[in-house]
């Protein structure tokens, strides 16, 4: 009964508050004798045509135009204020970098091998002609006789840099440790020309079997470098390396190697002899090493696009493009923006890159923007960017809202027009009114009156405009006065009253129907083994059918005639409910249980469902009992009081399970 009147309640006041949510405009107020008045506050959108304008919660305004500035053409691009290293010729629409073999700053990494890739060694004359010295930890030069003469040979590994990087400098570093004459020499670096072992050369042979074509090694007479004055002092001596570097990297020669030796030793000048750790030396920081300047492709591209003008304020809204960008390659975008029609100092700074297309524009809301794009390259290929589109916003400089006609019943003349709106300095609100239907309009002012207009139905319109399109007025609402007979406002006087009537009165009898009928009420409830026996049952002492046993076999045989005559043990012919005096009795059968609630009043629609889980619940609980049932209630053990709390409670739950019946006991 409570929810049927929380319903009730619900509908009564839904009814009578939903003309004012979804009321149509106008809304017609009596506003003095003999007058009334209609009042547009935009609470129904639909009911107004719109020219550029919208409808909020604040009133009607002028819409806001989304509009885009866009470079798609070589004839766009080719209007940039500033490009270099671009071009917007060589793909027509595209903007490319002009020269992509342009190099990045130069980078330097030191390469310093140990001794499973480096490859070094020194050859002698005299007693050591056929001597090798690839595992020692010295390379040793210098010539004190014939006998007496040494020269260093060494071998670098692939230099560890990209494939695609260009040599600047190569720099080779060996450090003296040790000298036999207090004198110092000159020394000078050689590019070797034939192959050779580090653990096959000798003064004579250059891998163990191949002679050198002339003994000492094969290296080209020219120097790479030659320091001129290596003394006794330990430490560091840099030879430029770059010609022979250079010419291994690109391929133009291969790489032999190097050969260090005393500059005059072909002409037998005495010096003594320099020895420089060896790549097999204990002490790894003091290996042969190569400092090696590189740079990488690195071509860059700008380009500054043209000034973009908006006419007028607005907002910026996404910045968006299209390009294709090989690997190893790169686009980035940014804006400004200001309020001069030539970049200058007033201009905003530049925005940070964009990280992708379709992003928000970050450069403040001015009238003017421009764009930079930056491409770049770390390899022969270019990044192309073949379009660029700017969006922005900005309100319609002159809108119009438009009103259905108003047709009064018993109009006898129009009167005042009243107007509520807001907006920037220079921003207008003006109307017009038609007679035919919206063929011709007449100007009409905020404050004037009507009287002079035709005795026929009106339609208004309201025109709004603004001089900077960053800024809207804003039209509250408007109302027009009318006076019309006196039998027409009585009737509209009424009306509230005829409504509420149409609405109550069905309402009002739906309610005392529903009250005249009696709550549902259990009283008995009865378990009836399937041969009639009576198993339990819980209720009052004094309820709706009193004798036990007698009302136990009156529901077995009522139960099973109505069952033989429409339809078997288990089909549609199972009673389901009868009236006994002035109660009602539900039935529900089960394997071995009938089940019978007696009960007054209106039932639920889902008692039945109910009583089946139940009555299923007993029998899985009680099954093997029952299936041999002696006509003992002791062996139900505490049935009874499962029953009892279903009469009570229990018949409002869904699904009571088995956890509230005793399980079976043996």
């Amino acid at each position: 009964m409570t929810r049927f009147r929380v319903v009730v309640v619900a509908l009564i006041l839904g009814i009578l508050v939903a003309p004012a949510v979804v009321s149509a405009d106008p809304a017609v107020t009596a506003s003095a004798a003999g007058e009334q008045q209609a009042e547009w506050a935009f609470s129904n959108p639909s009911d107004y045509g719109l020219v550029n304008a919208t409808i909020g919660a604040s009133g009607a305004s002028l819409a806001w135009l989304s509009r885009t500035f866009a470079d798609t053409t070589a004839a766009d691009f080719g209007l940039a204020l500033a490009r270099s290293n671009v071009d917007v010729t060589a793909s027509p629409g595209d903007v490319l970098i002009a020269d992509t073999s342009r190099l990045g700053p130069p980078l330097s990494t030191a390469f310093q091998p140990g001794p499973a890739s480096m490859v070094d060694t020194y050859i002698a004359t005299g007693s050591f002609a056929n001597t090798n010295f690839g595992a020692n930890d010295t390379l040793k030069l210098g010539f004190t006789s014939k006998s007496n003469w040494s020269r260093a040979i060494l071998q670098f590994p692939t230099f560890p840099i990209p494939a695609n990087a260009t040599l600047l400098t190569v720099d080779l570093f060996l450090y003296l440790y040790a000298s036999d004459r207090a004198n110092s020499m000159s020394v000078s670096v050689h590019a070797i020309t034939n192959n050779w072992t580090e653990y096959g050369s000798t003064w004579g042979v250059r891998d163990g079997v191949l002679d050198w074509t002339a003994a000492g090694g094969d290296f080209n007479p020219t120097d790479l470098d030659l320091v001129p004055a290596v003394g006794t002092v330990p430490g560091w001596y840099t030879w430029d390396v770059t010609r022979a570097a250079v010419d291994w990297w690109t391929g133009r020669a291969p790489n032999y190697g190097l050969l260090v030796r005393q500059a005059d030793d072909g002409a037998s000048v005495i010096r003594g002899h320099k020895m420089f750790w060896s790549s097999d030396a204990a002490n790894a920081s003091a290996r042969p090493f190569l400092t090696i300047t590189y740079a990488m492709p690195s071509s860059l591209g700008a380009l500054e696009s043209r000034v973009f003008d908006t006419g007028s304020g607005g907002a910026w809204e996404t910045i968006t493009w299209t390009a294709t960008v090989p690997s190893g390659t790169g686009i980035e975008v940014r804006t400004r923006s200001g309020a001069s029609p030539a970049p200058d100092g007033s201009w905003s700074a530049w925005s940070a890159a964009y990280l992708g297309p379709g992003r928000p524009i970050a450069s403040p809301p001015a009238r003017y923007i421009e764009y930079r794009v930056q491409l770049f390259t770390s390899n022969t290929l270019s990044p192309s960017l073949h379009d660029l589109t700017i969006g922005y916003g900005q309100f319609a400089t002159l809108g119009r809202v438009l009103t259905a006609s108003l047709d009064p019943v018993g109009l006898l003349g129009w009167g005042r027009l009243q107007a509520n709106w807001s907006g920037p300095p220079g921003a207008s609100v003006s109307f017009a009114y038609s007679q035919d239907g919206g063929a011709s309009w007449t100007a009409a002012a905020i404050g004037a009156n009507l009287s002079g207009a035709l005795t026929k139905p009106v339609r208004l319109r309201a025109t709004l405009t603004t001089p900077d399109t960053a800024l809207t007025p804003t039209l509250v609402a408007f109302t027009l006065r009318y006076s019309v007979s006196a039998e027409i406002l009585w009737l509209s006087g009424m009306y509230p009253w005829l409504l509420f009537a149409l609405v109550a009165v069905p309402i009002a009898w739906l309610l005392v129907r529903r009250l005249r009928t009696k709550p549902f009420r259990p009283t008995d409830l009865y378990l009836i083994h399937g041969d009639g026996r009576l198993v339990a049952r819980a209720g009052g002492e004094i309820g709706a059918v009193q004798d036990e046993l007698a009302a136990s076999g009156m529901f077995t045989l009522v139960a099973r005639f109505v069952r033989d005559s429409f339809g078997g043990s288990s089909g549609p012919g199972d009673l389901k409910r009868m009236t006994v005096d002035r109660s009602e009795v539900a039935i529900d059968k089960g394997a071995f249980l009938f089940f019978a609630l007696v009960y007054e009043g209106a039932a639920p629609d889902d008692l039945n469902r109910r009583m089946s889980e139940f009555l299923g619940a007993i029998e899985e609980a009680w099954g093997p009992v029952l299936r041999e049932w002696d006509g003992l209630r002791d062996e139900f053990g505490d049935l009874e009081p499962q029953l009892a709390w279903y009469l009570q409670t229990g018949y409002l739950v869904a699904h009571p399970g088995l956890s509230r019946l005793a399980p079976l006991t043996m």
